[in-house]
């Protein structure tokens, strides 16, 4: 069962530049957020890379059910906010941006939101 985490993830603390410690906090008490953050901290400490469809497969996998799409825009629209707000709170408390181990499957890189917030 979807946890209320798609209605949270347009909140203004996500908007902001810097998101608080306390505000990442509470964006920890949603479900599919702690998974897809789990399934980044993974990827890094296993020194892995995959493609945008693939980590939603296997993110959907850790939550038992297809919460994420794994193929076209809203892939990339319900992945991208989230990994925003990881990325923000990743770089304001001195940390590497873990999103950079996802990649779009025909390119072969980043997507245009990671290469945003770091230009």
């Amino acid at each position: 069962m979807k946890d209320e985490f798609e209605n949270e993830i347009t909140t203004s603390s996500i908007q902001a530049e810097k998101i608080a410690p306390e505000e990442f906090k509470e964006l920890l008490m949603f479900r599919t957020f702690r998974e897809i953050y789990s399934a980044l901290i993974y990827l890094a400490i296993s020194r892995q890379s995959v493609s945008y469809g693939e980590f939603a497969r296997i993110v959907n996998r850790m939550l038992g059910e297809d919460v994420i799409p794994t193929q076209g825009s809203w892939l990339g629209t319900s992945l991208g906010t989230i990994f925003g707000a990881i990325s923000i709170y990743e770089f304001s408390v001195g940390r590497p941006l873990l999103t950079v181990l996802i990649y779009n499957a025909t390119t072969k890189r980043p997507g245009e939101g990671f290469l945003g917030l770091v230009r």
